[in-house]
């Protein structure tokens, strides 16, 4: 029970401190199947992948396996790029497994990673059974919608995302999004006013405002000067509804930032940590994100206990780990910095990817820095856009590691 508990947290301490209980309880005796795949699946996302490739075939190879197992093993091949492997047992489990919605995911991915996209296109769209979609089917339109995306099949995402949002009217801020992160910002936004100007029964307007916040910093104001300007009309509308609440001082603070008004987000993000309505998580990540912002020399003192404060009370949290990484760079303490940031990146995103490439170079280690950039790529061929900066720092990275990215 406290290893399950401790595999459940997000912070890759709790998963070290899994993988010593479990590892303990099985020196003692075997594990059952199940703290068995808890094993292979923890040690996976701390980097022990050949420990879990050999946990994960063991079970696999044993007579009348789930094919649950066997399912888990291809996916983390495909994972993994073992290709050959995945295919093999892939095949084995197509023999005597019905054909589920987990076996067609299955199918897509491997199809798309070897290249044949009809075939991953046809796998992903069995998941719909009845086109056009109807809200009966829209979980897993929804589900193979994603897929799709993962697998850059855009456009049939961007067919299915339509369908959906015609048969779930609150799925169009989903639909929105996707536009978002396809360079559609303003066709986005337009699908969201229809949402603000609707009654909130459809969808609470702090969800259309949220994802409206979120969408803006992939690009400058001056892109698109309409959109940041009904953006700040709708803040302006929810404040007036509620000048203190919390959640929205976030969301300006967020957008200020976007808009490039960094004095005006430090100064929101202040008067959430100084006013009393706040919850303690609240004033933890107002805390995070403050400290994030002043992660520069003539404030990384004030950050480090900004984002201290945060980890106090969160945990050491992945994303608060990323900010201590950019604040410790900052203070000059770059073997610290690297340190967190490679923690951080046990769950890797292309924007903590980036940083820790910047700690790697900072430390000399271009070669590590471009393994984190190709890393980074990776991800980011699926449905994931950079902020601004993030985007600046990624240039500046690879113009210092050029040398290393076109040799390996």
């Amino acid at each position: 029970m406290a290893a399950t508990l401790l595999v459940r947290r997000p912070e890759p301490a709790a998963w070290k401190a899994a993988v010593t209980l479990l590892e303990s309880h099985a020196r003692r005796a075997p594990l059952p199947t199940p703290q068995r795949l808890q094993l292979a699946d923890v040690r996976d996302r701390l980097g022990r992948w050949d420990e879990c490739r050999g946990d994960l075939q063991s079970l696999a190879a044993a007579p009348d396996v789930s094919p649950a197992i066997t399912a888990l093993l291809v996916g983390k091949l495909i994972d993994h790029d073992e290709l050959a492997a995945a295919r093999s047992w892939f095949t084995k489990l197509a023999r005597t497994a019905p054909e589920t919605a987990d076996l067609l995911v299955l199918e897509a991915r491997l199809a798309a990673a070897i290249g044949d996209r009809q075939a991953a296109r046809a796998a992903a769209e069995k998941l719909v059974r009845v086109r056009p979609v109807r809200p009966a089917e829209a979980d897993a339109a929804r589900r193979a919608a994603q897929l799709m995306e993962e697998l850059q099949l855009i456009d049939s995402a961007e067919r299915l995302s339509g369908e959906i949002a015609a048969a779930v009217p609150a799925a169009l801020v989903d639909r929105a999004e996707f536009l978002a992160r396809h360079n559609k910002l303003d066709e986005a936004i337009d699908l969201l006013g229809k949402l603000w100007s609707e009654p909130p029964a459809t969808v609470p307007r702090q969800r259309v405002l949220r994802a409206a916040v979120t969408m803006v910093p992939v690009v400058e104001p001056a892109e698109s000067p309409q959109t940041f300007a009904t953006v700040a009309q709708w803040l302006t509308e929810a404040v007036e509804q509620a000048p203190d609440a919390p959640a929205l001082l976030m969301l300006r603070a967020e957008f200020e930032a976007a808009r490039g008004n960094e004095a005006v987000a430090e100064s929101l993000y202040r008067s959430i940590l100084d006013g009393g309505q706040a919850d303690e998580a609240a004033r933890a990540i107002a805390a995070n994100n403050l400290a994030y912002r002043l992660a520069a020399p003539a404030t990384a003192d004030e950050a480090s206990g900004l984002v201290e404060t945060a980890i106090a009370a969160l945990g050491p949290h992945p994303d608060l780990l990323d900010t201590r990484g950019l604040v410790r760079l900052a203070q000059g303490n770059v073997v610290a910095a690297v340190a967190d940031l490679e923690e951080a990146c046990l769950v890797p995103s292309p924007a903590k990817l980036v940083h820790l490439a910047g700690a790697c170079v900072a430390a000399g280690d271009k070669e590590r820095a471009a393994s984190a950039i190709k890393q980074a790529r990776r991800l980011m061929a699926g449905p994931t856009r950079l902020h601004r900066r993030d985007s600046i720092l990624l240039e500046q990275v690879e113009r210092a590691v050029s040398p290393a990215l076109e040799g390996s």
